[in-house]
C-alpha cells in the first residue's frame, strides 16, 4: 500500500497523473497496476488467516478444533456426505 501510494505521488507530482495510459508505468521498480493486485489476494490472505485462526484458537465458549482440522477428512467431506441424504 506505501509503495502505492508513492507511485501515486510521483506521478501527480510530476505533471503527469495517473491514468489508466500509465497503470504499468514503473517508478522505483513498483507499478500502481501491481499494487492494485496485490490489495484484493492481501484481503483473500487475511480473511481465510482470520476464519482459520478464529477455529483454532482457544476461546471461553465453543469449541476449539485442532490445528491441522482443515486436512481431516470429516472437514473435507462433509459437505459431500450431507448432499446425497435427503
Amino acid at each position: 500500500m506505501q509503495q502505492m501510494c508513492g507511485v501515486y505521488g510521483k506521478l501527480e507530482s510530476s505533471g503527469i497523473g495517473l491514468h489508466f495510459d500509465n497503470l504499468t508505468e514503473q517508478v522505483d521498480d513498483y507499478t500502481f497496476a501491481e499494487g492494485m493486485i496485490a490489495l484484493p489476494v492481501s484481503m483473500l490472505v487475511f480473511l481465510l488467516m482470520g476464519f482459520y485462526l478464529d477455529k483454532v484458537l482457544p476461546k471461553k465458549y465453543g469449541e476449539t478444533r485442532s490445528p491441522l482440522f482443515c486436512f481431516s477428512k470429516r472437514f473435507c467431506c462433509s459437505c459431500c456426505d450431507s448432499a446425497g441424504q435427503d
